[in-house]
């Protein structure tokens, strides 16, 4: 007898397996037109790639972040007061003894005060503005803290500046710890030279 019907044959093959005890693929049993009870197994979700990856990883306050477009862009401006004398940035001035706030150890302590503001298109982090005697790097005179700054923003550093009698040459570094990102830091990084006259002993 020849079975001509599609769904006579598969209810024939179907019966022969349920027979003889043998698996039949599982495309083949959903290939019946007549079956509605197959259903498709749902697809598992794809995981993310990299989820933990660097490309993911926050940026931490500070960091270079390389194509950033928008950046602080810190500098010092207007000038250097100590004491009662203006001087600004890249010249002389010259201060007396007699308008120090104290003296001790044979020093001299006058006040000083520096503006620092963000000139870039980005908020600046918070870090610290440092003062160095005679070299960039030298010997820290003084450090004060530097507040976020959000674009335009400005901040008046202050404090006390121990000096002797004699020249020095001060460098005021605004970011001295170099943790805020920005597309050129030289602005960061201006001197005065100062000359302290009268008596530091008494």
């Amino acid at each position: 007898m020849r079975l001509t019907h599609p769904s006579i044959t598969s209810r024939y093959w179907a019966a022969i397996v349920l027979i003889l005890g043998i698996a039949l693929p599982t495309n083949a049993v959903a290939s019946d037109p007549d079956r509605d009870d197959v259903t498709a197994t749902p697809s598992k979700p794809q995981p993310a790639p990299d989820p933990k990856g660097p490309s993911q990883a926050p940026l931490r306050p500070g960091l270079k972040a390389p194509g950033l477009a928008v950046q602080p862009d810190l500098l010092l401006i207007g000038a250097f007061r100590l004491a009662n004398t203006d001087i600004a940035w890249g010249t002389s001035g010259a201060v007396s003894s007699d308008h120090a706030s104290s003296k001790k150890g044979g020093r001299c302590f006058f006040r000083y005060r520096f503006e620092v503001r963000n000139d870039g298109k980005g908020p600046a982090g918070a870090t610290k503005s440092r003062i160095h005697l005679d070299k960039a790097n030298g010997p820290v005179l003084d450090q004060s803290a530097l507040p976020p700054l959000a674009p335009g923003g400005q901040h008046t550093s202050s404090g006390l500046l121990p000096l002797k009698v004699g020249t020095w040459t001060l460098y005021v570094h605004a970011d001295d710890p170099d943790v805020v990102a920005e597309p050129d830091d030289k602005n960061n990084l201006r001197r005065v030279r100062v000359n302290v006259t009268g008596d530091c002993s008494k």
